[in-house]
């Protein structure tokens, strides 16, 4: 997979248990969050299909892709949360790298970033075992 969006220095929270901003309870966090300023191109991070466009109160405007079999997973998917807006439609074909949408901070979010979740199935995983680990990732 590739990056989905730069992180404008500092990825803000890790997959995994951590203290909510908001809440300031313990949660569990379903993804990375990739801070980044407001309106930054966010991109598929693998070919696959659209298959939900949508907007939530905690999630905000948000897109899923089916990506099928990656390294060994199979049904995985990758949701984009938090967005401003989107570039894609439910049933688009997308590529690596192409442009689904920009970073926002819709629904329940501090301040603008890419929440980034990949599952398989409904298995919730790390998405630096797909992406790299945080101190990789590109500014």
């Amino acid at each position: 997979m590739v990056q989905p969006v730069g992180t404008n220095g500092s990825p803000t929270s890790p997959f995994g248990n951590r203290r909510h901003p908001i809440s300031k309870r313990w949660l569990f966090h379903s993804g990375l969050d990739l801070g980044s300023i407001q309106g930054a191109d966010v991109v598929a991070a693998a070919p696959g299909v659209v298959v939900a466009v949508g907007r939530s109160s905690s999630a905000g405007i948000n897109i899923k892709i089916a990506h099928g079999t990656i390294g060994g997973y199979t049904e995985v998917a990758t949701n984009y949360l938090h967005l401003k807006d989107t570039v894609v439609a439910k049933g688009q074909v997308v590529e690596a790298g192409q442009l689904i949408a920009h970073v926002g901070r819709t629904g329940a979010a501090t301040k603008p970033h890419l929440h980034f979740t990949v599952l398989s199935g409904k298995t919730m995983l790390d998405p630096q075992w797909f992406i790299g680990p945080i101190a990789s990732l590109r500014p």
